[in-house]
């Protein structure tokens, strides 16, 4: 019997669309696809977090649907950024309670930027929360995070979907989950969660994450070409914005149905055994029924 190939799973950044993943990962559950490994950029480094300390999609989504705005954003003024980011980190350690990447079930691998030294830097050792913190922390809306000297922020703005570390950790297969796709939105992507807010925030804010997804995009199509994944999905979030935390439910749904309508697929490249026996078993089958139709018109 040959050995399995070493799957790994690449979240990529994308605000409240990001909750896509966890239909993804319900989808990949259903279908005993493994995951070996998993990288995530922002919302993506959020999800594959919590996903890596206890691998249950559906325990995940059910505290997704439970979450709110308010558990994410700590409004403040600084030059820093809009978003203190207690509240979020709270929210984060209430579900990771100090768990290091040594302690995950999954492997995983986190992406932040050093903006004080312009270069990438990916986490997997050490506190999952911090790296995490760093990971989300759009520039200007969250405040960044210090760590050994660094400043860090969003790992969305130099890699938005992380492939290639996964090639480095030893993937043999990459499935990617694109969710940073940028639209003309309105400028109601700022969503419920910035209603409260002034209306000088608000338009520095949408500036700021307007800026951040053109670049992500920019940056996402070129890592694209250069690192592309075997598998790459991307659910279908036309008018849903980097804030549409009211939509969770409808996000988590178009993840699974990108998800269902690629599993066939999945199947054939993660687990080539199983999807030809099932293509024998489906052979044999319409024989038989071929057999006992000849033996009827005889």
């Amino acid at each position: 019997m040959l050995e399995r190939k070493k799957i790994g799973l690449a979240l990529g950044s994308g605000g409240a669309r990001g909750f896509a993943h966890i239909g993804v990962l319900k989808v990949l559950e259903k279908h005993n696809i493994p995951i070996d490994f998993i990288s995530g950029s922002s919302a993506g480094a959020i999800v594959g977090s919590l996903y890596s300390a206890q691998p249950n999609a559906k325990k995940l989504e059910k505290e997704a649907l439970e979450a709110t705005w308010r558990d994410f954003f700590d409004f403040t003024i600084s030059r820093s950024g809009f978003v203190k980011g207690d509240k979020a980190s709270k929210f984060l350690n209430s579900k990771l309670a100090g768990i290091s990447f040594n302690e995950l079930k999954i492997p995983l691998f986190i992406t932040a930027l050093d903006i004080e030294n312009n270069r990438e830097i990916i986490f997997n050792k050490g506190d999952v929360l911090k790296a995490v913190r760093a990971s989300m922390s759009i520039p200007g809306v969250f405040q960044p995070v210090e760590n050994n000297g660094c400043i860090l922020v969003d790992g969305g703005i130099v890699d938005p979907l992380p492939v290639n570390v996964l090639r480095e950790a030893g993937a043999e297969i990459v499935i990617a989950v694109d969710v940073e796709v940028v639209t003309e939105c309105p400028e109601r992507i700022l969503g419920t969660a910035l209603k409260e807010q002034s209306r000088r925030q608000k338009d520095l804010i949408y500036i700021f994450t307007k800026v951040i997804q053109i670049m992500g995009s920019h940056i996402d199509k070129v890592e694209k070409e250069r690192n592309k994944p075997d598998i790459m999905l991307v659910p279908n979030l036309k008018g849903v914005g980097m804030f549409d935390f009211s939509k969770t439910r409808q996000i988590i749904r178009q993840g699974e149905n990108t998800t269902k309508e690629e599993i066939d697929k999945i199947i054939r490249i993660t687990q080539p055994n199983l999807a030809r026996d099932l293509m024998g078993e489906f052979h044999k089958n319409i024989s038989v029924k071929k057999f006992v139709s000849d033996i009827r018109k005889a």
